[in-house]
């Protein structure tokens, strides 16, 4: 016998499975902070994202910037600091290089998307002083490297934390998920 509701709610549920899949092709979102107070006078925060030879385009979105930042100067890039900045990866150089205050705390977003996020992607952020030499020698601030086989964030300098910033649609999709289920055992428990 056809029931109409049991076709509403098997259409529900693979709805809810549809748009849990997106965010699942996205990469995870990182939370970079960093103390400057040690230093002082103007730097400038050089963002750049490479990828390998077998990468396909991809982006990475730099939102939520926080901080005493200036002018940007974008290459392969669009965006500004009120709304963020998005980087492609489809040319040699793709950076957003930015002036700063040294001397408080700086802090942003940094998420991924596009192209298979496995084949060899890699953002890095340097710190760099008024007359552009790396605060940290030849280490940048923080590398997030999305290759196979190689840890995803890789070492942040002194002063610097990285941490992955839960999704929520992950949240969403599990308590979806789990009305839908305990209003299917509920519905059989009726019967």
């Amino acid at each position: 016998m056809f029931n109409m509701k049991s076709v509403f709610l098997r259409a529900l549920l693979a709805l809810s499975l549809a748009i849990g899949v997106a965010p699942a092709f996205a990469g995870p979102t990182y939370k970079v902070s960093f103390d400057t107070s040690t230093y002082s006078g103007p730097g400038f925060l050089d963002l750049q994202f490479l990828s390998g030879g077998f990468a396909g385009l991809s982006f990475a979105n730099v939102s939520n910037l926080s901080g005493d930042f200036g002018t940007a100067v974008l290459d392969n890039a669009t965006g500004d600091l009120a709304s963020g900045f998005r980087i492609a990866n489809d040319s040699g150089f793709n950076a957003v290089y930015l002036q700063l205050q040294l001397g408080g705390m700086f802090s942003f977003d940094v998420s991924f998307d596009g192209a298979d996020l496995s084949d060899g992607i890699t953002f890095s952020a340097s710190l760099l002083d008024e007359n552009e030499i790396n605060l940290f020698g030849d280490l940048p601030l923080v590398i997030i490297d999305l290759s196979p086989g190689v840890p995803p964030v890789l070492g942040p300098s002194p002063g610097a934390e990285v941490a992955v910033v839960p999704e929520p649609s992950d949240a969403l999709l599990m308590l979806t998920g789990l009305a839908l289920l305990g209003f299917t055992l509920r519905r059989r428990s009726l019967r």
